[in-house]
């Protein structure tokens, strides 16, 4: 009989059940062999041990022996990086691989201030790194690693994180684990070294900060897990321990503790799964499921996947302020819960939530003798739940109760909605402490489904999570090698990895496979993920790490070294930056006599304008966003100037990056390559970076619209409010000079490795676009470009005008509406002519390449109809989104109007924050705004409407 014990975390209790994993096959009700509940406590340990203490006494003596695993969910490693707690997060010694590469932006960029404070204490770049096709940028100097560690060793740091260029695809090399292993030869075996391909996939700077977390939090990490394991040992029992992680499924604690940035936001993916397992809803969920968990102070919902799993979220997460890209679950949450204060406005209408008074329920509801009126107050008053005194409710009129109740239904129907991926009616898995909130039928849903132990679900969700293995490839496809045989070989690896992992008879349950654009090869970036269940035969054979556990597979733990006491200073390697604050709502631009200063709040306004502009595509603007305000930071200025101040004979080149955006999320720029081809480009016309009167950016759109900042940066030059498209457009060709049959030579190339190309003449743009891509494909897929060398003349008559001004203007528009709680969709059409297409979700989503562009469609589906408040509602009315890079058009699907089509500017809006999404990042279920705003004049007549506007697109 062999059982298993869950055990979850929380803020307020710390629940754990017991259960026979061989009854578990046939449902819950004879499973669950014993449950407790019992208060959280500041030393984590000592609940879970109180907790484990209390599971046991309910089993029989004899059962003891067959607990196989206690399976532990916690966000404790989370808290300590949110509260920024010194005596838990340790200095980290920060060394990338990338050879000249990712130097415009130093490590730990991404890092809010006062946390880069607290953890950064040492930082290099060495040789080392791959390109996008498997190519060394560097090979590892051995050499100057040792040199690397003596220094290390020198500041007293004992923690390092290590991120290679291209890591998470390096399955030859293993660049990461070389440098790791000479590490250890020179500071001991001891230290502590976490690789950034065990972290996260691609993207590097997001891989780089998680990483960073994962070092920072990593010696109290394993104090705390050393702590868990001892309390299992003491009850002496043969269990192994496993913590649950961030995606739902299970890592083993030798791993957890090298890893605990997995067991983040294990939480709500407990709950989640331990809703499923108490709804017994096998075969059930082929169309998807909803869990809907209300707690006292929110309600998260969770969407279900047919594996049982939850649906991962969007590529990008936020953890205390930190830009991430580790797997977490798709989760949304709303401001209602069992605490949620409920209000009459003055109007007369009545407001539930957000605010909440949480857990002191217990004594500010008035159904226990507080004063305060509470969602609770209403199920109680309304006859939904015998709790309290219902005496002390019987004067809340009958208007409120009604009124209340029908806003409780509208926002957990509207809620629900969002989180569908399909307008059929679903299936929804209710548990939580407030789940007497939720109403007997609710709309879009067939069946609710309740489970008297609801109140333990995420302790049943830590006792039943599987466990995973994963596998992240870059396939370069051949004449001998189909893509069906390179995702076989992936596949593969993933069960390998599930199985080292301790998984049974593991199944692929996601796969994901993209095109790679800009390639010599036919490339595909293939990711898949296969689960199975905890192993019953083999879990006390899996091999643990060596270096952290001794003979009876406990961590070993230096109590000096993990002993909570304050982070050292240590001198950091960063220059001291004292950082400009400002209020977004009174803030005004600093202009004199036509100049325009540019201040730190105003790079945020700009790069979120440039953001929506890229309509798209244009790459992410995150690492040129941090570039620029490092520079500016660190002393730098930026002048932006109108086009009347040129003079005619001026000289302004255009800059961008060229490439592929997926090497450009990797493989950061090292700050060289405008510099180069600037100088370049203007060495081949006999002139200097002193005969420059101004630079611009080629597009506004996407991460080159920053570019030109950069470049005004470094050469001290003015910036021109105007740039070559007015948005992002695909083609190097579509560019509004070419409108007027100018060509755009001297054009050069330059990678961070200095090697440079310059075309002095081409016959027309479009043979400058076909030589700058293959110059482009053999610099590893990305370069820096100048372009033109044009007159103020030629720029003031040809260029999209006050494109700065423009992101500037739509950029705040979107924070102080953010800021305020406002909406973000009328408030960007309040200050630039456009209107709003639909608010819905992604139900489908096609990519391929074609002539090295990506392309393909979005699917969506508008929003319900709750409550009498319309959100464009029919399924008729689902439309389509076509791009190549960029949106190019979007129409009904079944009449084929059109609704939007280039030269206007397409943009996708994420429904939670009113953020701009790239096309990369359009996945099945994400919540969006379809907003078109009108585009540049120079697109909409002549040679502009047909090289801009839908024949251009074919």
């Amino acid at each position: 009989m062999p059982i298993i014990i869950g055990i979850d975390v929380g803020g307020t209790n710390t629940d754990a059940v017991a259960i026979d994993l061989t009854l578990s096959e046939t449902g819950p009700a004879q499973s669950i062999l014993s449950t407790t509940k019992t208060p959280t406590t500041p030393d984590t340990s000592l609940g879970i041990n109180t907790a484990l203490r209390k599971i046991l006494g309910d089993l029989p003596e004899e059962a003891r022996d067959d607990v196989i695993a206690v399976n532990v969910g916690t966000t404790h490693f989370l808290n300590s990086v949110i509260e920024k707690d010194r005596r838990k997060l340790a200095k980290v010694a920060v060394l990338r691989l990338g050879g000249p590469y990712g130097r415009e932006v130093p490590p730990s960029a991404g890092l809010p201030n006062d946390l880069r404070h607290i953890v950064e204490g040492f930082s290099a770049t060495l040789p080392g790194g791959l390109e996008i096709d498997g190519r060394e940028i560097e090979a590892v100097d051995e050499a100057i690693v040792r040199k690397t560690a003596e220094e290390i060793r020198a500041a007293g740091i004992r923690n390092i994180a290590i991120i290679g260029i291209y890591s998470p695809i390096d399955s030859s090399l293993h660049q990461e684990e070389h440098v790791s292993d000479i590490l250890r030869s020179v500071l001991g075996e001891d230290v502590n070294i976490t690789l950034s391909h065990k972290v996260a996939g691609v993207g590097f700077i997001e891989r780089e900060n998680a990483t960073i977390l994962n070092a920072t939090i990593l010696p109290f990490a394993r104090k705390t897990i050393g702590q868990f394991q001892r309390s299992i040992r003491e009850l002496d029992i043969p269990a192994k321990l496993f913590l649950t992680r961030n995606d739902g499924t299970l890592i083993r604690a030798a791993d957890a503790a090298s890893l605990p940035v997995s067991t983040f936001l294990s939480g709500p993916t407990n709950s989640l799964t331990g809703a499923v397992f108490l709804a017994n809803t096998q075969g059930r969920i082929d169309q998807g499921a909803l869990v809907l968990d209300i707690g006292g102070t929110t309600s998260d919902v969770c969407a279900v996947e047919p594996s049982g799993l939850p649906r991962p979220a969007a590529a990008v997460s936020y953890f205390a302020g930190v830009r991430t890209n580790f797997a977490v679950s798709d989760l949304r949450s709303i401001g209602l819960g069992g605490g949620s204060l409920v209000q009459v406005t003055d109007s007369g209408e009545v407001a539930v939530g957000p605010r909440s008074v949480g857990k002191d329920l217990n004594t500010e509801a008035r159904v226990f003798g507080g004063q305060v009126l509470t969602a609770t107050d209403i199920a109680v008053a309304s006859g939904l739940e015998e709790l309290g005194d219902k005496s002390l409710v019987s004067d809340v009129p009958a208007s409120v109760i009604s009124q209340a109740r029908k806003r409780i239904q509208v926002l957990l129907e509207t809620v629900i909605d969002e989180m569908k991926t399909a307008a059929t009616d679903i299936p929804v898995i209710l548990v939580g402490g407030g789940s007497i909130l939720c109403p007997e039928s609710v709309k879009g849903v067939f069946e609710i489904l309740r489970h008297p132990l609801a109140h333990v679900a995420n302790a049943v969700g830590a006792a039943m999570a599987k466990v995973s293995g994963s596998a992240d490839a870059i396939v370069h496809l051949t004449t001998s090698q189909s893509e069906e045989q390179a995702v076989s070989q992936v596949r593969e690896q993933a069960i390998l990895n599930a199985r080292l992992a301790g998984a049974e008879n593991p199944q692929i349950v996601e796969e994901t496979i993209l095109p790679v654009p800009y390639t010599n090869t036919r490339s595909s970036h293939i990711s898949v993920r296969a689960v199975g269940r905890l192993s019953r035969t083999g879990h006390d054979t899996l091999k643990e790490n060596s270096a952290l556990v001794n003979s009876d597979g406990v961590l070993e733990v230096d109590e000096a070294e993990t002993s909570p006491s304050p982070s050292p200073e240590i001198s950091p390697t960063y220059e001291t930056v004292s950082e400009d604050t400002f209020d977004v709502a009174s803030y005004r631009p600093k202009i004199t006599n036509s100049r325009w200063l540019l201040s730190p709040l105003d790079l945020d306004f700009i790069a979120e304008g440039c953001a929506i502009l890229g309509c798209g595509g244009g790459g992410d603007v995150y690492a040129s966003h941090l570039s620029a305000k490092r520079i500016l930071a660190h002393g730098g200025s930026v002048e932006v100037i109108p086009l009347d101040l040129l003079p005619d004979d001026g000289v302004i080149p255009a800059v961008a990056v060229m490439g592929s955006p997926s090497t450009f999320s990797e493989r950061l720029p090292s700050g060289e390559e405008l510099k180069n081809s600037v100088t370049a480009a203007l060495a081949s016309q006999g002139l200097t970076i002193n005969d420059l009167t101004a630079i611009m950016s080629l597009e506004i759109g996407g991460s080159n619209g920053m570019r030109g900042i950069q470049a005004a940066l470094w050469t001290g030059k003015p910036l021109v409010d105007a740039d070559f498209m007015g948005r992002a457009y695909p083609n190097l060709w579509q560019v509004t000079p070419n409108n007027a049959g100018i060509v755009l030579t001297p054009a050069a190339a330059s990678d961070g490795k200095g090697n440079t190309v310059v075309q002095v003449r081409a016959s027309s743009n479009r043979e400058i676009e076909a030589m700058l891509r293959a110059v482009c494909v053999q610099m590893g897929q990305a370069a820096g470009i100048s372009l033109g060398n044009l007159t103020g003349h030629q720029v003031k008559q040809y260029a999209a005008q006050s494109s700065i001004s423009l992101a500037w203007r739509l950029g705040r528009a979107s924070q102080l509406a953010r800021l305020e709680k406002r909406d973000i969709v009328e408030s960007i059409l309040a200050i630039h002519p456009g209107r709003k297409l639909l608010t819905g979700k992604i139900t489908s989503v096609s990519r391929h390449v074609r002539d090295g562009f990506t392309e393909g469609s979005a699917k969506l589906t508008p929003f319900g109809v709750f409550g009498g408040e319309e959100k464009i509602s029919s399924t008729s009315k689902d439309i389509k989104v076509d791009f190549q890079n960029e949106n190019i058009i979007a129409y009904h699907v079944e009449s084929k109007v059109a609704l939007a089509s280039v030269p206007d500017l397409i943009c996708l809006l994420d429904a939670e924050d009113g953020r701009a999404l790239g096309t990369q990042d359009y996945r099945y279920g994400l919540r969006v705004h379809v907003v078109v705003l009108a585009g540049s004049s120079q697109w909409t007549t002549g040679e502009g409407l047909k090289n801009g506007g839908p024949e251009g697109f074919g």
